[in-house]
């Protein structure tokens, strides 16, 4: 279970901080900012599928 709670704490780090500089980017345009903001979301719910996954399995 670790490692997918390991994992999921890892994309929650990675995409976070990858929005909190898109946020604050005005070197690229708006549509390439929203676009990875938009994949950053789309990780983001997967490593929440993942952490719910691994306290699912941790319960049993």
């Amino acid at each position: 279970m670790w490692i997918l709670r390991a994992s999921s704490l890892w994309v929650f780090y990675t995409w976070g901080v990858l929005v909190k500089n898109m946020i604050k980017d005005k070197s690229h345009s708006l549509g390439f900012r929203l676009v990875h903001i938009a994949l950053a979301a789309i990780s983001l719910g997967f490593g929440g599928a993942v952490w719910k996954v691994s306290n699912e399995l941790a319960s049993k």
